[in-house]
Order: structure tokens, then C-alpha cells, then sequence
């Protein structure tokens, strides 16, 4: 059985405060801009370990599909997306 406590993404909480608490004006525009720059340095810093713990060695035993089929999907994603924001779908 699925624990739902473990599974759910708590950080969701912490992001829809802030977002909230930005929205109603309770930051000023240099602690908004501060925010987005802590938020950017964060994720970079987490691409950073992905990345560095990544083993390319691997990439030869699995192949090329997964990289076929990721590149499909974004393809597909991205045709859909533009035809929704041009109205042609």
C-alpha cells in the first residue's frame, strides 16, 4: 500500500504560502527579487548533483530508445503546445 505522507510533495505547501503571501504584497520588489535569484541558484545547485551523479558509461547499455522515445515526446508536447496557443487545435 501507498503511504500518501511519504509520497506527497510536502515542498508544495512551503511554495503556495510564498506564492500566496508574494501575491498579497507582503514582500517588497528587491526581497521578490532575491527570492527568484535564491529559487534559480537552487535548482541550478540541484541540476549540479543530478548531474554529477550521473554514470555516461551507463548510457551505452541502455541505447538509443530512450533517447528516441524523450525526443518524440517533446516533440509531440511542443507541436501540441503551439498548436493550442495558435488556436489551431
Amino acid at each position: 500500500a501507498l503511504n500518501v505522507a511519504k509520497a506527497f510533495p510536502w515542498f508544495l505547501f512551503g511554495y503556495f504560502i510564498m506564492a500566496g503571501l508574494n501575491t498579497l504584497g507582503y514582500f517588497s520588489p528587491a526581497g521578490t527579487s532575491a527570492f527568484n535569484t535564491l529559487g534559480r541558484f537552487l535548482i541550478l545547485l540541484g541540476l549540479a548533483g543530478i548531474g554529477l551523479n550521473t554514470v555516461f558509461s551507463s548510457f551505452k547499455q541502455v541505447g538509443l530508445k530512450p533517447l528516441v522515445v524523450g525526443l518524440c515526446g517533446s516533440i509531440i508536447i511542443a507541436l501540441t503546445s503551439i498548436l493550442l496557443i495558435t488556436g489551431l487545435l
